[in-house]
């Protein structure tokens, strides 16, 4: 399992943070945080095959923050992340 986390934590209020640079992602991948060329290292050092792993979503709130991986290319090459954040943004 490899993971890539990225966490905020809402105020006492319940106000939640922004995430990545405050948008929610879209098929502009310039317009939101993103990561790109992820590589899996194994326990030898050894660079490993990411194409056969599929993009898990875990999200709190789709509303708040967003997680997307480019269709037209491999999970390790490039997906985009990030929200804005607000009022409202539990499960």
């Amino acid at each position: 399992m490899v993971g890539v986390l990225g966490v905020v934590q809402a105020s006492p209020s319940g106000k939640s943070p922004p995430m990545g640079n405050g948008h929610l992602p879209t098929k502009h991948e310039k317009e939101s945080a993103r990561i790109e060329n992820v590589e899996i290292i194994d326990s030898q050092f050894k660079a490993i095959g990411s194409r056969k792993y599929k993009l898990e979503k875990l999200l709190d709130s789709n509303k708040c923050y967003g997680l997307r991986a480019r269709e037209d290319l491999p999970l390790h090459d490039l997906f985009t992340y990030g929200g804005p954040g607000g009022d409202s943004c539990g499960i």
